[in-house]
């Protein structure tokens, strides 16, 4: 199997199809599909068992959270290559061949891509001068539409106020992502981004400047319910400060971390505040 497809879901059998259509949509065809359900209370199970071939239901034993979820599905997948998709968002249907072709190419062990944001009723794109500005500052090569992120890329993203890394596009080596570690399971948000830090700091990887993922602002995703519920917003912006933290003692152990009084002061920053906010 080349790509074992993860995708986490807790009573989502209202966008679950969507996603699951726009993976067995892609061109890349040598994919496995595991939902990973959070102990769903709707139909979900019945979804996933009524979507045809290469796909699997899979319980999260894990803690009950998407970290939990994503660890379960990577301890059970079998392909070369792990992807994540979650259950409310989709995919373009080159994103899985694209990104396969810029690792082979490149010989890297992750990829990233852009996306759209739904807001309201509007889509939003990335701004395209961040990305020149991060290029130029680094001195990337940019090749055939992708972004060759360098060794310097974990540094720059806690030095600068950037960040463009959406797990909905990761795609990388199973071996990689094992070696990186889990999901932190302390984390109901901002798993990702403690863990996309640490993968971009042990590995090679791109950035594809197509846009490969729609990202929907359901009414049931974690940016919608903080909007609604203020004790949600506390504790997202309680695990933002943990993850901050936590990618403080990542930076610091690491040798590849160039200005680390720079990086220490920038972290401050944004800890102090989410403190505030929280």
């Amino acid at each position: 199997m080349k790509v074992s497809v993860i995708i986490p879901t807790y009573n989502r059998a209202h966008t679950l199809r969507r996603a699951i259509n726009s993976v067995q949509a892609q061109t890349e065809k040598n994919i496995e599909i595991l939902v990973v359900d959070d102990r769903s209370t709707d139909d979900t199970e019945q979804i996933v068992k009524q979507s045809g071939e290469n796909i699997r239901y899979i319980t999260n034993k894990h803690a009950h959270c998407p970290a939990g979820a994503r660890n379960q599905g990577a301890e059970e997948a079998s392909g070369e290559y792990l992807a994540f998709l979650d259950s409310d968002d989709e995919w373009a249907p080159r994103h899985l061949e694209d990104s396969l072709y810029f690792l082979d190419k490149h010989c890297l062990n992750a990829s990233y891509a852009l996306w759209h944001r739904l807001r309201g009723s509007l889509w939003e794109g990335y701004p395209q001068e961040w990305l020149d500005i991060f290029v130029n500052d680094l001195g990337l090569k940019v090749d055939d539409g992708a972004i060759l992120l360098g060794s310097r890329i974990a540094e720059y993203v806690i030095s600068k106020p950037f960040w463009c890394f959406h797990t909905d596009t990761l795609v990388a080596k199973r071996d990689a992502v094992l070696k990186c570690g889990a999901f932190d399971e302390r984390f109901f948000s901002a798993e990702d981004l403690e863990f996309s830090f640490r993968l971009l700091l042990g590995n090679q990887a791109c950035l594809i400047k197509d846009y490969h993922a729609s990202y929907y602002e359901g009414d049931d995703n974690i940016v919608a319910l903080r909007k609604e519920d203020p004790e949600k917003t506390r504790i997202h912006n309680a695990n933002m400060v943990m993850a901050f933290k936590q990618i403080e003692k990542e930076m610091e152990s690491s040798s590849s971390i160039v200005d680390k009084v720079k990086c220490r002061d920038q972290i401050a920053k944004k800890i102090a505040k989410y403190e505030i906010l929280r």
